[in-house]
């Protein structure tokens, strides 16, 4: 039920391929979950992929996806699982996942060395509210904020969250605190430089009303010791500081 063809330059005729072999019933169409990265897959390798329809799990990680890539990935409706790490994706390329309704698993993390980071700002961020089976969401290194974090915090389904190194500031903070149903969230650093998140005193005072919470994680430099105690004393066991 998984094919496995991670790391073997198939490109987009390699995913021509694939989709032929489901569409001939040569292939075994109960093969719901693919994981296909780093194989050089572009916009039109996506067109060929978006022909599966029976999908259920798609790794397409470090390829060159693009937002016109995920244009044609919103037609895989049975999607539940989507790791789209690294691929240049931005707000547009947000605004086509969203149509993926039955997602439950969101991966877009990226990595600022990577020349192909992806990046989701604010905008693209706000359309991921239509995802209302969403448990997990992994936006490690974009840019979506704290009008991000706002979008993001009305996701009720939501249960793991990885927001590190996504700008958000106190705001961002105070609307996180509301989510009443989070198991667990990577907050990232408190440090003030260009990548990472910006909570002062007042932000972690707000993070400390997440006392519902199983795991916390924050790392810190010269980190304040008061709201150090507020945070201890309102997550004593949940909270893990880097």
């Amino acid at each position: 039920r998984v094919g496995y063809t991670d790391g073997n330059n198939i490109g987009d005729e390699g995913c021509r391929g694939m989709a032929s072999l489901i569409e001939m019933r040569t292939a075994n169409i109960s093969q719901l979950h693919y994981r296909i990265g780093s194989n050089s897959i572009a916009v039109a390798g996506c067109e060929y992929l978006a022909k599966m329809i029976h999908l259920e799990s798609l790794a397409i990680n470090f390829n060159e996806v693009r937002d016109g890539g995920c244009q044609h990935l919103r037609k895989l409706a049975n999607l539940k699982e989507l790791n789209i790490r690294v691929n240049n994706i931005g707000d547009l390329g947000g605004y086509h996942i969203a149509f993926l309704s039955n997602l439950i698993h969101l991966d877009l993390i990226t990595d600022s060395f990577e020349i192909d980071r992806n990046k989701v700002g604010p905008r693209g961020a706000c359309h991921f509210g239509k995802l209302t089976s969403l448990v997990k969401l992994d936006l490690w290194d974009n840019f979506v904020g704290s009008e991000g974090a706002k979008a993001i915090s009305k996701i009720a389904t939501l249960k793991w969250l990885d927001v590190n190194k996504n700008h958000i500031c106190d705001e961002g903070a105070r609307a996180l605190s509301r989510m009443k149903d989070l198991e667990y969230a990577d907050l990232g650093s408190v440090i003030h430089n260009s990548d990472n998140n910006h909570f002062s005193s007042v932000g972690l005072c707000w993070l400390g009303r997440l006392n519902h919470i199983r795991t916390i994680k924050l790392w810190f430099r010269h980190f304040p010791k008061w709201p150090y105690q507020v945070l201890t004393m309102r997550l004593p066991k949940q909270i893990k500081i880097d």
